[in-house]
């Protein structure tokens, strides 16, 4: 296990991350308190939102704006309100 205060690791941070990367231990430390671990992370490990160009953010847009025009997209005021027409179409679903 390696440790080091954080005014050390500043002075090392990349040769840490390569050893945490490697598998060791990397504890960071505020005086003589550990605060933190490094821990190396793939991207399987993350969850991160896909972002969208610009364009596609214009064509998304103007899809919603052209399904609200039409009706078939159904904006609710609240939480109970979604609800509520849920409940009434599984209703109407179950008697037809």
């Amino acid at each position: 296990m390696i440790t080091r205060t954080l005014r050390e690791a500043r002075i090392s941070l990349n040769d840490l991350v390569r050893r945490a990367q490697a598998g060791e231990q990397v504890v960071l430390l505020r005086g003589s308190r550990p605060v933190v671990t490094l821990t190396p992370v793939t991207s399987d490990d993350l969850e991160l939102a896909p972002r969208l160009t610009d364009a596609q953010a214009v064509r998304f847009w103007e899809g919603i704006g052209r399904e609200r025009r039409s009706g078939r997209l159904t904006s609710f005021s609240s939480g109970k309100a979604l609800l509520g027409s849920a409940g009434r179409k599984g209703a109407r679903g179950k008697g037809e």
